[in-house]
């Protein structure tokens, strides 16, 4: 494989983000972090706005509800005001510490912007502090498995698999732990109970199309096409079909397969690298400079589509822009010692 053609780990690491936020509760866009933002839970701002104006004054007259700083701490997750909802979960916290669902709520604030840790942190206080409740047990054995604490993983999940062994959820997130582990037989065991169970199951398609399409087993194809059919608006499932196509020399199926990814996203910077990189193959230089120039517009600091298309440039007998695209990927990466070796080569 070309060093430089995109492989499926920085999807993997992309698609586990999106689990991490999609399995919480509440609102999937992600937030602005904790401390970004000028508003204050208990401030005027938050006081004045009109989706919250009602809940605040209710507050200023029951300033020791918890259930009032809860609600409104979920209206401001909805509203993205991730800093503001913050406090008021930790208000609610305070003020009554037996409620499992307030330590989920603070939970799913730092999931959104990935600060697993301080989620950690908070759901374990929630162990000792709220009555047994099963939804912790599982978010901290995702949370242990996000942090690569695998054993503590394994004590939270492995309980729940023995308590709720139809619940696809804690299936899907035991496959999960045992593929990274490189258990990869019970990991598509675990991941193919969680598709029996829920059919729908988009996480646990995508999972093992990509364990399948790491060994080149053609069965990853069949997985891909049915995330797709689950969830029309994701890309993941379209990429990764069209890379594994690509990567086994099906280039006639890959070529349609991206293009159809670009018609669902057309700003997939990606899908236009890996088009140029089939063509560049190809000996089409031509298509190839096209599509390389394509992923510089969608990314103007793609240092590796700078590089591949100053290659095309030097096939085509144009070194003045093969010499200016060379120093772009430089510029942009200057770790790129392919593209000084380039570069001097020209010179």
């Amino acid at each position: 494989m070309h060093p430089f053609l995109f492989s499926k780990k920085h999807l993997i690491s992309g698609i586990l983000c999106c689990f991490l936020i999609a399995s919480c509760q509440g609102n999937s866009s992600a937030p602005q972090q904790p401390d970004e933002q000028n508003t204050e839970a208990n401030g005027s701002l938050i006081g004045q706005l009109p989706q919250t104006k009602l809940l605040t004054e209710r507050i200023e007259k029951e300033p020791n509800n918890p259930e009032l700083y809860f609600a409104r701490g979920s209206m401001l997750l909805s509203m993205n005001d991730a800093n503001a909802a913050s406090k008021d979960f930790v208000k609610a916290i305070t003020l009554d510490s037996t409620k499992a669902l307030y330590y989920l709520a603070a939970a799913e604030v730092f999931y959104n912007v990935q600060r697993v840790p301080q989620a950690v942190l908070v759901l374990e206080r929630a162990e000792r502090n709220a009555p047994p409740d099963p939804r912790v047990q599982l978010e901290l054995g995702k949370a242990y498995y996000t942090i690569q604490k695998y054993d503590k993983a394994a004590e939270k999940l492995n309980p729940l698999l023995t308590q709720q062994p139809d619940n696809a959820m804690v299936c899907f997130w035991m496959g999960m732990l045992q593929k990274d582990q490189n258990k990869t037989q019970e990991a598509i065991k675990y991941l193919k109970k969680a598709t029996d169970l829920d059919p729908k199951y988009y996480n646990a398609h995508i999972m093992l199309a990509q364990i399948y399409a790491q060994s080149g087993n053609t069965t990853a194809l069949n997985y891909y096409d049915k995330a797709a059919a689950i969830d029309s608006t994701k890309t993941e499932a379209l990429y990764g079909k069209a890379m594994f196509l690509q990567q086994n020399n099906n280039t006639k199926q890959a070529i349609a397969t991206y293009q159809k990814l670009i018609e669902q996203d057309p700003q997939n910077q990606d899908a236009f690298y890996n088009l140029g990189y089939i063509y560049y193959k190809q000996n089409d230089y031509k298509k190839a400079k096209e599509h390389f120039e394509l992923a510089t517009k969608m990314n103007p600091v793609f240092a590796k589509a700078y590089y591949m298309r100053g290659q095309c440039s030097e096939k085509l007998g144009e070194k003045d822009n093969a010499k200016a695209d060379y120093n772009k990927a430089i510029t942009f990466d200057p770790e790129l010692k392919i593209a000084e070796e380039a570069l001097k080569h020209l010179k």
